[in-house]
């Protein structure tokens, strides 16, 4: 199956804004990073486009949504494992480990929430959304696979009402890793997957959308970064339901210059591990010492020079010249 480069690169770009946001938040500083959180409806929205494309016909024939769910299992697990077993490491080595965090490793291992805190995902903060996908993914297989496109969009109209209301009551927008956010957050993600799976279905990569890939980075860095200048319950259902369709329907149809397919290749191959660990080193490198900025320089440069380094040893991707793979 031909790969969506465009959205390759995007995902690279989402998961570097994730990343310096909480970076900002693991040292209390006073950056600004706009409303990092709307990269994760990117990155369910892109997920639900992109299993609507690579299995939904085989769970509509001869896929089991177990056996899908045990594929997606093991693709996320072992990086998500390794990014638990750092933030264990420093719970370690700043002489905090109790049985209670034994528990919560055990829960963090199996991808489920720890229910005995205001916040349900301790141990690597991030691994909320690799939940979230995991548990929409089955949602997906199980019950909305051979659901018609009419049936979906019912859905996502019912869902879309308690996320709008919710996020005007609490007055930002809806978490699904808050204790008391967790079943409009998670409707929420199940709203941006679904959207993602009738976009597919609608549109099948072609290109309705004309956008450059510069383009198409510029205007999701300008979304998130303008977005923390408007209330976030006012942004949020903007970018969920106008914005990221477009990024994702644009990215999908753009043609990418073949010299630049292994640089969004890699961006692509990047934003898994990046997401999934970056929490417990940042946290690391902070705890010894390290100042924020420098972490912060230290991360980029990283980034940098992996994704160069990739690129660099990646075999010229063959075939067309546009592209994608899935969120995680």
């Amino acid at each position: 199956m031909q790969r969506l480069f465009a959205l390759d690169a995007l995902r690279g770009l989402a998961a570097i804004l994730v990343m310096v946001s909480h970076i900002k938040q693991e040292a209390n500083a006073d950056w600004y990073t706009g409303m990092a959180g709307l990269c994760v409806d990117f990155f369910l929205m892109l997920s639900g486009y992109v299993m609507a494309r690579s299995y939904e016909h085989r769970l509509q024939t001869d896929m089991s949504a177990g056996t899908f769910l045990a594929k997606r299992f093991v693709r996320l697990w072992p990086v998500a494992a390794l990014g638990v077993m750092l933030a264990v490491a420093l719970v370690v080595i700043q002489g905090n480990f109790t049985l209670e965090t034994a528990g919560m490793t055990a829960a963090a291992l199996l991808f489920l929430p720890w229910i005995g805190g205001s916040w349900l995902f301790p141990l690597n903060s991030p691994r909320w959304s690799l939940f979230a996908e995991l548990a929409i993914n089955w949602f997906h297989a199980a019950a909305l696979a051979r659901r018609t496109t009419r049936q979906l969009l019912v859905v996502i109209a019912i869902c879309a009402v308690p996320v709008v209301v919710s996020g005007a009551a609490i007055g930002d927008w809806p978490h699904a890793g808050h204790d008391g956010q967790f079943i409009t957050g998670m409707t929420r993600l199940i709203v941006a997957y679904l959207i993602g799976v009738v976009l597919f279905r609608w549109l099948k990569d072609r290109r309705v959308i004309a956008m450059s890939l510069s383009g198409l980075c510029m205007v999701f860095a300008a979304a998130v970064y303008l977005g923390g200048l408007v209330h976030p319950p006012l942004f949020g259902p903007l970018f969920l339901f106008l914005l990221c369709p477009v990024l994702v329907a644009g990215g999908a149809g753009v043609v990418v210059p073949a010299k630049a397919w292994n640089w969004c290749t890699a961006a692509g191959a990047l934003s898994y591990p990046l997401y999934a660990i970056h929490a417990p080193l940042a946290a690391m490198a902070l705890y010894a010492g390290v100042p924020p900025w420098a972490v912060l320089a230290f991360a980029l440069a990283m980034c940098a020079a992996i994704v160069a380094l990739l690129a660099v040893r990646a075999p010229l991707v063959a075939g067309d010249k546009r592209v994608c793979a899935s969120v995680a």
